[in-house]
């Protein structure tokens, strides 16, 4: 997860496998698998601006999109969580 240009490396090599036209992905977790799982589960907010509507039907909506748009990513553990 260590970031080149603000985003981590796992994002670069798999935005390298979409230019080929890639889109579905299965990550297999392990050891700190938090962040992994953090990056991708904050992605949206993190990347697009959006507005968000609170009360009893709270409601998020982004305002753009980006090539990424199409990505199926599978998060699974398989080791250790420490």
């Amino acid at each position: 997860m260590i970031p080149i240009g603000g985003l981590p490396i796992l994002w670069h090599i798999m935005k390298t496998y979409s230019h080929f036209g890639h889109q579905e992905f299965v990550l297999c977790l392990g050891y700190k698998s938090f962040s992994i799982k953090n990056f991708f589960l904050n992605y949206e907010s993190q990347t697009n601006d959006f507005t968000i509507r609170l009360g009893t039907q709270p409601q998020v909506s982004y305002h753009s999109t980006h090539s990424e748009a199409g990505w199926s990513v599978t998060l699974a553990e398989t080791g250790s969580r420490r």
